[in-house]
């Protein structure tokens, strides 16, 4: 009785597969009408990493900004130091800052791989003190 009920539970099985197979390529076809994509990035940098003078997130924004990612780039520095752009502007205009990085103290200078389109701002001594030109 088990024998003939295997038989039967397979007979079952291979009809069942046959009824799942796959239609023909010409009903398969799909036409799509609508699609609304979807975008996200990220920055290549440690989950964990923050502005070194805002201490936001790189995927949040800065002080000065409203949106995430709003013309906001991420700047290192050749020192390591990973800074919202707007941040470390403000923090080379101060003139106690004297050109150094906030975090290590070390003359600031971009990390030309990672900042990409930005200009290197140039230092000039003068009887007033550094000056940053862009």
């Amino acid at each position: 009785m088990l024998r003939a009920g295997s038989q039967i539970l397979r007979v079952g099985r291979q009809e069942q597969a046959h009824r799942l197979r796959p239609a023909s390529r010409a009903a398969m076809k799909v036409k799509i009408k609508k699609w609304d994509a979807v975008a996200s990035w990220r920055w290549d940098l440690p989950e964990d990493d923050v502005c070194g003078i805002c201490q936001a997130h790189f995927d949040g924004t800065c002080p000065s900004c409203k949106y995430p990612g709003d013309d906001c780039s991420l700047l290192s520095g050749k020192c390591g130091h990973n800074f919202h752009m707007h941040c470390i502007m403000e923090w080379i205009k101060q003139g106690s800052a004297k050109g150094q990085c906030p975090m290590c103290r070390q003359k600031f200078e971009w990390n030309e791989s990672s900042s990409g389109q930005q200009q290197q701002p140039e230092t000039h001594e003068d009887t007033d003190g550094p000056q940053q030109t862009l």
